[in-house]
């Protein structure tokens, strides 16, 4: 990861830095002021709708002007302020329907990953493109915002911060990458290194997980009550694992069940050559 020292120091580069790294793209979502804002809509919409609600229920004690009631087409005599109503509300609803799917959309994103927060962070803390009193939006780590989803599972999350606590190894960048890193904090690894290696951190997990009970049941003799304890002990140890995927119930509960009907008929089986 180089940062294009080209660019003026400030914010300009500040943004050259966001923008070298995926996952470094974050933002505010400002969540408050998103709510305080909703807030005050709702209430002036609120407003208007009793306004509204009080003209119609005059109307209709009216019986000369309920057919106001009746009909959308504003003839002479019709309430003026009622049409400057309705208007005031088009513009209040479009505003306020617009701002809360707006909300919505930004707490549907992630939040930055702690590593790649904490590398922006040092960055902003070495370089100080900025004056004081600039960067205080930076202290507001849980109002952020990854621009770009990055799915991580507690195996690449395992292995990045492994990564983080030793020494600078070959897999961060190259030695020219090196050679122009502006702040030595700042540790950037290739995501698809880390992913791969937490694939086969995964695939050496779900063999060991998979595996593991097979040959105990096959290579010792175990009793019922001891069979049935380690098809429960395997069974639980493989619903976390397969919950550390972010998998949702329903799927945690299939897979657990295919799981343990695996070890059910393998049990049998084993009991069965036994009995021979």
């Amino acid at each position: 990861m180089i940062v294009d020292e080209s660019y003026p120091l400030g914010w300009p580069r500040f943004a050259a830095f966001l923008n070298s790294a995926d996952n470094y793209a974050m933002f505010r979502r400002f969540g408050t002021a998103h709510c305080r804002v909703l807030l005050h809509l709702m209430a002036d919409l609120e407003q208007l709708e009793k306004e509204l609600d009080q003209l119609d229920e005059s109307d209709s004690l009216n019986g000369e002007l309920a057919q106001r009631l009746r009909s959308n087409v504003w003839k002479k005599g019709s309430c003026p302020k009622k049409k400057i109503l309705l208007e005031q509300m088009r513009v209040k609803l479009g505003q306020y329907d617009d701002l809360l799917l707006k909300d919505c959309h930004l707490r549907g994103l992630p939040s930055p990953h702690n590593g790649d927060f904490w590398n922006v962070f040092s960055w902003m803390w070495a370089c100080k493109p900025l004056e004081d009193g600039q960067n205080d939006f930076f202290f507001r780590y849980d109002d952020f915002v990854a621009s770009k989803p990055t799915r991580s599972n507690v195996f690449e999350s395992f292995v990045e911060s492994i990564l983080r606590r030793c020494p600078r190894m070959w897999i961060m960048h190259s030695q020219d990458q090196a050679e122009n890193q502006a702040d030595h904090d700042v540790r950037y690894y290739p995501r698809p290194v880390i992913v791969a290696i937490g694939k086969i951190i995964a695939v050496c997990v779900a063999v060991t997980i998979l595996m593991t009970p097979v040959l105990v049941l096959y290579l010792t003799e175990v009793n019922s009550n001891g069979i049935a304890g380690i098809v429960l002990a395997f069974c639980l140890a493989f619903a976390c694992l397969m919950s550390s995927f972010g998998g949702n119930v329903s799927t945690v509960f299939v897979a657990t069940c295919t799981y343990c009907a695996v070890l059910v008929v393998f049990m049998g089986s084993v009991q069965n050559t036994s009995n021979d």
